[in-house]
């Protein structure tokens, strides 16, 4: 028997073609001046949020038109398939990284959590088990890696010691792996309207993520998430359209150090942006991350970063919380992070 094929409904299809439009042409767009990021949403005319779907290009200062070249003016529509698709442009500011109070034993997900010769607080998300048989608290790398510029080793400490958490008496993992944090750029050439035209553009991030082995003279670690409860068991590391979009809509909670529980609702899975916080002032390319906006004011804050974000329903793990700003919160896709770390589930 042939197995039966999902289908897109009309709407997902309509989401479908943005997201490819979107995609097909962030290269020459993110060349524009003043672009701090790109998504699939809905067109805002007049202050107001209207039904149609658009490709949003989001500015740090909209410029009048006469002021700009022609090569540097963001275009109305964007082409894929033969098929013309409109572009909504809008202002917006940079999203911050989540830079980040009670001791916590057993380890569970929600706590604060921090190398232990640093002064800042992030969220332990939650503990997994790779295929070594040892457990590791997963966070970003931003948080147990201090952006890249920490050594393999180093000692993790739940509280954080912003929280109160002592250098040695608290220290419960040690740093083990992260997915590098890109800030270098590269020279591309890409076909445009007016012929090829030769770029500089920053390398893309994918995840903010790092784990950290849990010490084996510790007592115990739990996968157990705080108000969250435990976490579905997730393995799946496909990243396909139909699976995107079908997180579209959701409903979603985490627990984190500083807002604690909160509830938000998924508005996309396209999103692309610059993030900034990091060491020295940089800000970081990322690309295909899911955005949530609270449904009872804030869904994070920062000190936040680290969480898991799972179904609000089901607990299947969506997301890793590791930026936002005012009523939005940017997570990386579940999916890439647990294929990046080799993590075998959560």
């Amino acid at each position: 028997m042939a197995m039966k094929r999902e289908r897109l409904s009309p709407e997902s299809k309509e989401y479908e073609l943005l997201i490819r439009a979107k995609d097909a042409n962030r290269l020459l767009i993110r060349s524009k001046p003043n672009v701090i990021g790109l998504d699939v949403g809905l067109r805002v005319k007049g202050g107001k949020v209207t039904k149609e779907k658009v490709v949003k290009v989001y500015v740090s200062k909209k410029i009048e038109k006469e002021f700009l070249s022609e090569t540097d003016l963001i275009p109305s529509t964007v082409e894929i398939d033969g098929k013309q698709v409109s572009v909504d442009v809008e202002e917006g500011k940079i999203d911050r990284i989540h830079r980040f109070d009670l001791r916590v034993r057993p380890l569970i997900g929600g706590p604060s959590i921090s190398p232990h010769n640093v002064w800042y607080s992030g969220t332990l998300g939650v503990c997994v088990t790779l295929n070594d048989n040892n457990t590791y608290i997963l966070s970003n790398n931003h948080v147990l890696a201090d952006s890249n510029q920490l050594a393999m080793g180093t000692n993790i400490i739940q509280p954080s010691q912003a929280d109160g958490g002592h250098p040695v008496n608290d220290v419960v993992a040690s740093l083990s792996d992260f997915v590098p944090l890109e800030f270098g750029s590269r020279t591309i050439t890409i076909p445009t309207p007016f012929g090829p035209m030769t770029i500089t553009i920053r390398n893309t991030n994918y995840v903010d993520a790092a784990i950290a082995q849990v010490n084996d003279d510790f007592n115990g670690a739990n996968r157990e998430i705080h108000w969250v409860g435990y976490p579905k068991y997730y393995h799946d590391t496909s990243w396909n359209f139909i699976k995107r979009l079908s997180l579209i809509g959701r409903r979603v909670c985490k627990m984190g150090r500083t807002s604690h529980y909160t509830v938000g609702q998924i508005i996309s899975v396209s999103y692309d942006a610059w993030i900034s916080g990091y060491p020295g002032g940089q800000n970081a390319w990322f690309e295909d991350q899911v955005r949530i906006k609270g449904l009872h004011g804030r869904f994070s804050a920062p000190g936040d970063s680290g969480s898991l974000v799972v179904d609000a329903e089901t607990n299947e793990p969506v997301g890793l919380l590791f930026s936002g700003g005012g009523d939005y919160t940017n997570a990386n896709p579940i999916d890439k992070v647990i294929s990046e770390l080799n993590i075998p589930q959560i």
